[in-house]
């Protein structure tokens, strides 16, 4: 499946948009990933529907597909994710509204007074550089210290 996703073959997409209905959460993990990596803004609507998933990875990976399509349409669906009860998908969520940059999301991070690790930093890096929203100064982290099987 992943394959499909390193092609970028815009005619997977509605064979992977399907894997993400009723599937074991391992293939809808990864259909989320190959739509991300292909990065078709026709995968929009369906990631957003997984991003309410009962599973918590279909979450993560529909979350981080959403910021690899940067499809504004995401903006708010994420701004829901950040009180999801998952930190990871909190983190994805963060990272995904970093790489779309759009004020609503700004605005958003600001309120939370959101700060993450200087490793995890990569996600957001597009609303740092042209807001200056993360000072140096030490602040709350929302998203949380965890780590996952997806970090790099």
């Amino acid at each position: 499946m992943a394959a499909l996703g390193t092609i970028g073959s815009p005619k997977a997409i509605d064979s992977l948009i399907k894997l993400l209905k009723k599937t074991p959460e391992y293939i809808q993990g990864r259909a989320a990933n190959s739509l991300g990596m292909i990065g078709d803004r026709r995968a929009t609507e369906a990631l957003i529907k997984s991003l309410n998933d009962e599973e918590s990875h279909v979450r993560n990976r529909a979350a981080q597909a959403l910021g690899r399509i940067k499809d504004e349409r995401a903006v708010n669906p994420l701004l829901d994710a950040l009180k999801d009860p998952d930190s990871i998908v909190r983190y994805r969520a963060i990272e995904a509204l970093g790489e779309i940059v759009d004020i609503r999301a700004i605005s958003a991070l600001e309120t939370l007074k959101i700060k993450p690790p200087r490793r995890k930093r990569r996600g957001i890096k597009p609303i740092v550089d042209q807001t200056g929203l993360f000072p140096n100064k030490v602040a709350p982290q929302a998203a949380g210290n965890a780590t996952h099987r997806d970090s790099k």
